[in-house]
């Protein structure tokens, strides 16, 4: 690290944010130095999925911007059902710009295991995927999410992202596309 741009801080008296997403919010700031630097590489993507901090952050913040228009503000707590990719990172540094607590669910995980944790927690909001591939084939995962929402009272939206093109059922009132929400 350059030692004239040091290392971010937390502000005295300033709520915790993950410590990821400061990094990124920081190197978005100092663009001569981090800014056009490749944060992620997404190879499961075929556009070559390379992302630098300016964008990774300008991606973040903007779903940030409609996840709190979905009702979903700081204190509050989500689940996380998805698939490893760029996406994950946009939700876990969106969730960490307005200070919602996050549960993260392996996609492997059950309906069963999913629901537990969204009701132990309280979980507002799921944000899932359509599917994912695993060894070449589309694997609907949305409909752990429909299942987990059905046993956890306290689930009010699920987001989906498409991401395997897997056909799937939307709840009217409840489900909203990613692609429609960050339009």
């Amino acid at each position: 690290m350059n030692p004239s741009h040091p290392a971010p801080i937390t502000q005295p008296g300033a709520a915790y944010r993950d410590c990821f997403a400061q990094t990124v919010d920081y190197a978005a700031r100092s663009a001569v130095y981090f800014g056009s630097r490749t944060a992620i590489v997404d190879v499961e993507r075929g556009d070559g999925g390379r992302f630098d901090y300016v964008t990774l952050n300008h991606r973040a913040t903007r779903l940030a911007h409609h996840l709190a228009a979905q009702g979903v503000v700081k204190g509050d707590r989500v689940g996380l059902l998805a698939q490893n990719g760029v996406e994950y990172i946009d939700l876990l540094l969106a969730c960490a710009k307005l200070g919602v607590i996050h549960s993260v669910v392996f996609s492997g995980f059950s309906s069963k295991g999913l629901m537990d944790r969204a009701a132990d927690c309280g979980s507002r909001a799921i944000i899932t995927v359509d599917g994912f591939y695993r060894r070449g084939k589309p694997v609907p995962l949305k409909p752990n999410a429909d299942e987990a929402a059905g046993g956890a009272p306290s689930v009010e939206k699920i987001i989906v992202y498409k991401r395997a093109g897997v056909d799937v059922s939307m709840k009217e009132g409840r489900d909203v596309w990613w692609h429609d929400l960050v339009k």
